[in-house]
């Protein structure tokens, strides 16, 4: 098609264009001739910087530049432009004239090619980072099971029934362990927002907090004092009960894992129709600002975990479960005073509430 050329006067006046200019841009001549160059230039930047320029007695060319321009539909094009004064047949009157080469389909393409290579860099990440995590967790368990049953086949026939079963035990719950590292992996493939159950049901939230409180107290062993700051009404809502509980257990094993013993955990609900508000706040380890932003990708841990195992999975399915709600998460914290995440849901799903 050749590339665009349109001539304008000093004041930027159109005073001729190519028919190559004329399809790009959807214009006719007739059309374009006597109108401003903003018609098609719709960068001010640049159309400032020629006229600065003026008058142009020492003035030779701009170099190439990438600007986005705009046809008559309204679409935006991206033209490499060259601009130069050409004499006209009045002394020291200029015209000048723009020279084009649409570049939008090759900016496309680097955009794309960027976006690629982004991705690659990103699934690396994720890559070393899970590698990272299953040599680190798995190796603990694996060890457990290696070395117990080792004991057992040695010096079994030395141990009484008693020590014997505390033996199988640790191997049972080593291999516990390694099925709730496979459980969190697959649960974070099931939990993209787009394939995500969500099956709403009414129930009354403040017996199910009491309930899921009094199980992690148990599991705890009573290490930390888990206090529940309920309404002083019941209150009935329609969530997905097993995503509640994804997200409330989730946090809340969190801040006991990493809050020091005998400290407290709260966990306080708020009623702000049409939402309600859960903060679970401890008193533990805290996250570093700089680690805030990522805390919420896949296989992330915050660079002051130590030894304090995880997957870095858990506030990942945390915040698909909040988003297939439709809500919001956010946290604040400190280092070295603790944490507190705020959850706000619907009371309803959204889609029913007037319905």
């Amino acid at each position: 098609m050749g590339d665009p050329l349109f001539v304008t006067t000093a004041s930027g006046k159109i005073k001729t264009v190519n028919l190559a200019a004329q399809n790009l841009f959807g214009y006719t001549e007739g059309e374009l001739i006597g109108q401003p160059i903003s018609t098609l230039i719709t960068d001010l930047e640049y159309l400032a910087e020629i006229a600065t320029n003026l008058p142009l007695k020492s003035w030779r060319s701009l170099p190439k530049l990438e600007r986005i321009c705009q046809t008559k539909l309204g679409h935006e094009v991206v033209i490499e432009l060259s601009c130069a004064p050409i004499q006209t047949e009045v002394r020291n009157l200029y015209d000048l004239v723009y020279i084009g080469r649409d570049i939008t389909e090759r900016k496309k393409a680097e955009i794309e090619i960027k976006r690629a290579l982004q991705k690659e860099r990103d699934l690396n990440e994720l890559k070393s980072r899970f590698i990272k995590m299953v040599s680190h967790e798995f190796r603990t368990p694996i060890t457990t099971i290696i070395s117990t049953a080792d004991l057992l086949r040695l010096y079994g026939n030395n141990y009484s029934e008693i020590e014997k079963l505390e033996y199988f035990k640790l191997i049972q719950e080593a291999a516990n362990a390694i099925n709730h590292l496979i459980e969190d992996v697959l649960v974070l493939e099931r939990t993209d927002v787009e394939n995500l159950q969500f099956n709403p049901r009414p129930f009354e939230l403040g017996s199910f907090c009491h309930d899921l409180l009094r199980e992690l107290q148990v599991s705890d062993r009573s290490k930390h004092s888990l206090q529940f700051n309920a309404l002083e009404e019941p209150l009935q809502v329609v969530m997905d009960r097993d995503l509640l509980r994804c997200i409330l257990s989730n946090l809340l094993s969190n801040a006991i894992k990493y809050s020091p013993v005998n400290s407290e955990i709260q966990l306080t609900i708020l009623k702000q129709e049409p939402d309600v508000v859960f903060e679970i706040c401890d008193r533990g380890i805290g996250i570093a600002p700089q680690n805030q932003p990522y805390l919420f990708d896949s296989f992330y841990r915050g660079q002051n975990v130590g030894q304090v195992s995880g997957t870095g999975l858990g506030l990942t399915i945390v915040e698909q479960a909040v988003k297939v709600h439709r809500g919001r998460i956010i946290l604040s914290s400190e280092l070295g005073k603790g944490t507190t995440f705020r959850v706000t849901l619907p009371m309803y799903p959204l889609n029913d509430i007037g319905g």
